[in-house]
């Protein structure tokens, strides 16, 4: 059984972000098994706050460093000297088909094993040079902090979709459908949830039935904007996490989202739309190979879905329902057992 274990969490432990969720509901889940944890990172006071008691309490008195660190995010993180007497696991993803020659040679060179949070990042993983053990070990799903009912926004549907300010999660894809199926139409609205203050295509869409709602939310406040909404749609071009359309799902709203990657099992809990093609991903950083590839969503099963949505909502209600029974599965409880799973199994090879 690990006893202490260090922690470099790529995202500073940020709660507005995917990888700051996984960063704190992982740390508290593994302080809850028994393990202390020494966070190798400066701390946000918000991420904190995020954190129980128990989980950041007695931080001074653990040892500067543990037999094995847990990287989050990027391998490169992980080129720091304080790590030579340490183990190193990475737990991390990726939004497209190939992943880049740098992060392959740290993640060769400096690794015990890497674990992803999706099928079929294990084959990604391995086809683009991964020599080292690659693990399928699923991310938990929080539930609303607080019991949540739909609310009904009196005789008019509302869409939800989610973007970054790129084109990444597709909700240009959205914009479009919407305006094709129900442009016009006073008894429809569509709501773009946006984290950047101004980001630059959405304040383009000049339109009565499109709203923009902007900034950073509190976990509560999201889950209230997810409540509101009829149907979440997330016509994601790249996908490692898919943690939006699965939220939406676990407040009872019934979600539209990519078959792909991060969203691969998207039947089980909501509504898929089939991948098309695939295109060079422009979005590339430090993470994605010059030769990787997105997924383009196919816009015939996007506008069929949404349609579906409104002439048949109250069976697409009832999709989320089972939806949330199955998402119920994948606790962050389960995620730390399984980071600790591979730990233990690597220690003991």
């Amino acid at each position: 059984m690990i006893r202490a274990l260090n922690f470099l969490p790529v995202a500073g432990c940020k709660p507005a972000n995917g990888y700051g969720k996984l960063e704190l509901a992982l740390w508290s889940a593994l302080v809850e098994l028994g393990v202390r944890i020494r966070p190798l990172c400066p701390l946000r006071p918000d991420g904190i706050a995020a954190l129980g008691e128990q989980a950041w309490q007695g931080l001074r008195c653990l040892p500067p460093i543990a037999t094995d660190t847990l990287v989050i995010g990027n391998p490169a993180l992980g080129n720091d000297p304080i790590f030579f007497d340490s183990r190193l696991w990475l737990y991390t993803m990726s939004e497209s088909t190939r992943v880049s020659d740098e992060w392959v040679a740290d993640i060769n060179t400096l690794y015990q094993g890497v674990m992803v949070p999706a099928p079929d990042l294990v084959r990604i993983y391995r086809e683009s040079g991964i020599r080292v053990p690659v693990h399928y070990v699923p991310m938990g799903v929080t539930p609303p902090t607080a019991a949540m009912r739909r609310q009904q926004r009196g005789d008019r549907f509302v869409f939800l979709t989610y973007s970054l300010g790129e084109m990444r999660k597709g909700a240009e894809l959205a914009v479009m459908a919407f305006k094709e199926l129900f442009g016009g139409d006073p008894r429809f609205e569509l709501l773009i949830k946006t984290p950047a203050e101004r980001a630059p295509w959405h304040h383009a869409v000049q339109n009565e039935q499109i709203s923009i709602v902007n900034g950073s939310l509190s976990e509560q406040a999201w889950a209230e904007l997810l409540a509101e909404a009829d149907c979440f749609v997330f016509p994601s071009r790249g996908e490692g996490f898919g943690l939006p359309p699965r939220e939406a799902t676990l407040v009872g709203t019934p979600a539209i989202a990519t078959e792909w990657l991060g969203l691969w099992d998207v039947s089980e809990w909501g509504y898929p739309i089939g991948v098309q093609e695939l295109r060079p991903a422009p979005f590339l950083g430090d993470a994605n190979h010059p030769n990787a590839l997105w997924a383009e969503p196919n816009m015939d099963d996007l506008r069929a879905l949404m349609t579906f949505a409104v002439e048949h909502h109250r069976e697409a209600l009832d999709k989320a329902d089972c939806g949330q029974a199955y998402l119920s599965t994948f606790t962050w409880e389960a995620a730390a057992k399984g980071v600790l799973d591979v730990i233990c199994g690597g220690n003991h090879a």
